[in-house]
């Protein structure tokens, strides 16, 4: 009998067989995490990017109907009375007076979504949740001519908050290195560099 308990236990595993084990899962484990985020990061990357291309094209149906121009809508954030406290009262009692439909009421119509406002990555939920949109719509109660814009690179929406969580530097507001995820009017989606955003932004106010 004490033959046999003896061989019983010589078939487990001793305590440095277990660290053995731990050590080795944890290397792996080490080794998983960054191609898991990595992985994570592009998924998110992917469906905002998607979601831009969606949006620039129900807007390029929408400006066929409309003599090639911009819908004539404003900021969803602005729309809603969320930005009030960052532009002119006089703005905001405008879009009430005249009835001026936010971008995504503009294109429902053809096929938009909402939704494809949200960017599920960085500050982009939160400033979904506060503004009913992750972007700023770039030319606001435009109508403007799409050619122009096209032919000078102008930005059509950029996120509102900087772009750390793919690209940025650091979490700071407005430094050099931060990336923002941006759709330009030639429908291109790219991650353009602060303060490339913002100077292209005000530049191309002279075309609205």
């Amino acid at each position: 009998m004490a033959k046999r308990t003896c061989n019983i236990l010589s078939a487990g595993f001793t305590l440095t067989e277990v660290l053995i084990v731990i050590a080795i899962t944890t290397a792996l484990a080490a080794l998983l995490m960054p191609v898991i985020a990595s992985a994570k990061v592009n998924g998110y990357k992917t469906s905002a990017t998607s979601n831009l291309k969606q949006t620039f094209e129900s807007s390029s149906l929408y400006s066929s109907d409309y003599d090639d121009r911009v819908p004539y809508a404003v900021d969803e954030c602005e729309w809603r009375g969320g930005c009030t406290s960052l532009s002119d009262p006089a703005f905001w009692q405008s879009i009430q007076k005249n009835h001026t439909p936010s971008f995504s009421l503009a294109l429902q119509p053809y096929g938009f979504k909402r939704v494809l406002f949200r960017i599920e990555a960085g500050r982009g939920p939160q400033d979904y949740e506060a503004t009913s949109s992750s972007y700023v719509y770039m030319l606001r109660l435009s109508s403007a001519s799409l050619q122009p814009l096209e032919s000078h690179g102008c930005l059509y929406f950029t996120e509102r908050q900087p772009n750390f969580w793919n690209g940025g530097q650091n979490d700071n507001w407005l430094q050099p290195g931060e990336r923002w995820l941006t759709l330009y009017f030639g429908g291109q989606v790219r991650y353009a560099l602060y303060p490339d955003v913002y100077d292209r932004a005000e530049d191309c106010l002279a075309y609205k």
